[in-house]
């Protein structure tokens, strides 16, 4: 499986295919576009008002409006490639199957090709060969449709087997790579090929492009939602998202404060690079904490985990569980970045040297003189530099 958001892998660990934790956003995305598609496809089924067509008929674009400046703002070419394709599917949806075929194959090569800034060279340059191919196959498209020109018979499969091509490779880069808009393409293509339905109303078709368009917007907004509360290193909640769920607390929880030992030795000795590797190992361990627990990036080399409906006790008990599989998986250090200031004892990169990290963690839960989320927080916190002066690599309950 590929590592998401970035992960490397400069570090081998022994024992599992190391991959960051976490939710990039696709089920909530995939759930959101779903729900969207099927009720246009409902409403498609049963057919458009006529009292409402005039306001279906110019939805896509006003749904394009918002989803572009989105895609703007995030800085996402692909999201921004997308909307123009909609826009100009929903334009020429008389011109019927060959402006179909290039859809098809605009969105496969959006299933393919990475994220990239907007005014990146190589961004630029795929927008212009959408609106190019557009804008080439327009007129021909046209043509076909006239008596003396060249004509598509009505079966012509290529429009349905574009549109497949780009569902299935849509589907597996949702696999690989797990990101908001990897998820909307499969409803994308689903959406547009719902307008290739024989006899189906302008009005119809006008629908289902706005539900294309509302799927693109569904998938920058979980892509912010994402970039607002996620770090970005790990994968892991972030400290934002820590204090949404310490607000949200209430009745018998535990948090417990986890540190990495001797982080800045590692770092200077190892690398930062490394160093991020090892942040990312802790990370997916601790994200397979048990208890109904949740764990968040705190800051620097500190983790916090929720532990909704637990004691002190039950949660100490599950991660001291995590502490001794950190301290067991040893690993080799492949590749090393330089340190930021030269160590005194220079270790050779992919000299597949075994590395030991340890972890002390404390655990605090509500009581008299605590009652509050933030109060438990330093009181676990506490525990945490206890376990640290008592030797590292243990637990302590405050």
């Amino acid at each position: 499986m590929p590592s998401p958001m970035g992960c490397g892998r400069s570090l081998r660990w022994e024992s599992a295919a190391y991959t960051c934790p976490v939710d990039r956003g696709w089920r909530q995305t995939t759930i959101g576009a779903a729900v969207v598609a099927s009720a246009a496809a409902v409403v498609a089924v049963r057919g458009v008002g006529a009292s409402v067509e005039p306001v279906i008929e110019l939805l896509p674009e006003l749904l394009a409006a918002p989803a572009a400046l989105f895609a703007l703002r995030f800085g996402r070419h692909r999201a921004l490639i997308a909307v123009v394709l909609v826009v100009g599917l929903h334009v020429s949806w008389p011109l019927g199957g060959p402006l179909t075929v290039v859809a098809g194959l605009n969105l496969l090569a959006l299933a393919l090709v990475p994220d990239l800034r907007i005014t990146h060279p190589a961004a630029l340059l795929h927008l212009a060969a959408a609106v190019a191919s557009f804008a080439m196959v327009g007129p021909v498209g046209t043509e076909m449709l006239h008596p003396g020109g060249l004509s598509v018979p009505g079966s012509s499969p290529w429009p349905e087997a574009a549109l497949g091509a780009a569902g299935a490779a849509a589907v597996v880069a949702t696999w690989w790579r797990r990101g908001p808009f990897e998820a909307t393409l499969p409803w994308l293509a689903t959406a547009v090929a719902l307008t290739r339905i024989p006899g189906i109303q302008e009005a119809t078709s006008s629908l289902l492009f706005s539900a294309a368009e509302a799927i693109v917007v569904i998938g920058l907004v979980e892509d912010g939602r994402r970039l607002a509360f996620h770090d970005r290193l790990t994968g892991l909640p972030n400290r934002r998202a820590l204090d949404d769920q310490l607000r949200r607390l209430g009745g018998e929880f535990a948090l417990a404060v986890v540190d990495v030992d001797r982080f800045k030795d590692f770092n200077d000795r190892w690398g930062h690079e490394t160093g991020d590797q090892v942040l990312r190992m802790v990370a997916t361990e601790l994200d397979r904490t048990k208890g109904g627990s949740r764990a968040f990036r705190y800051g620097g080399e500190e983790f916090v985990v929720v532990f909704p409906g637990l004691t002190a006790r039950e949660a100490a008990h599950h991660v001291d569980g995590v502490r001794v599989a950190i301290a067991d998986r040893g690993f080799a250090v492949r590749s090393t970045a330089r340190p930021a200031r030269k160590p005194k004892r220079r270790a050779r990169a992919g000299d597949g040297r075994r590395v030991q990290v340890t972890v002390s963690i404390g655990v605090a839960s509500p009581g008299a003189r605590r009652p509050a989320p933030g109060d438990v927080l330093r009181a676990a916190d506490r525990a945490m530099y206890r376990a640290k002066n008592a030797g590292r690599n243990r637990v302590m309950s405050a």
